[in-house]
């Protein structure tokens, strides 16, 4: 089985709403996380830099579903204002045989 964890961090496009702002510690520090927990549970791990929509950075998660990435059996999208518990469980194990799962 193939695994995959994605994250998006494109900070040039956030500027419209100080509230959903971007925050470089926060970000840096969820994306050297999963990278870990990715080797951890030997997924892959890939960090979207570059925009291919003409929206609102939110949108950038949806290229999961370009061709590119069929390869993979299950795609874990996280944001980036995530970090994963040091004991965290193999996500991909503990939803095995799942259609879709979302939380």
């Amino acid at each position: 089985m193939r695994n995959l964890i994605v994250q998006v961090d494109i900070p040039g496009k956030v500027t419209d709403n100080v509230m959903h702002g971007y925050f470089d510690s926060l970000y840096e520090t969820s994306k050297i996380q999963f990278a870990q927990y990715a080797k951890i549970v030997g997924a892959d791990y890939l960090c979207i830099h570059c925009s291919r929509y003409p929206l609102h950075p939110t949108y950038e998660r949806f290229q999961i579903f370009e061709e590119e990435f069929e390869q993979y059996d299950n795609i874990l999208y996280v944001d980036c204002d995530i970090v994963p518990s040091a004991d965290a469980k193999d996500i991909f194990r503990e939803y095995e045989g799942k259609d879709f799962v979302a939380f």
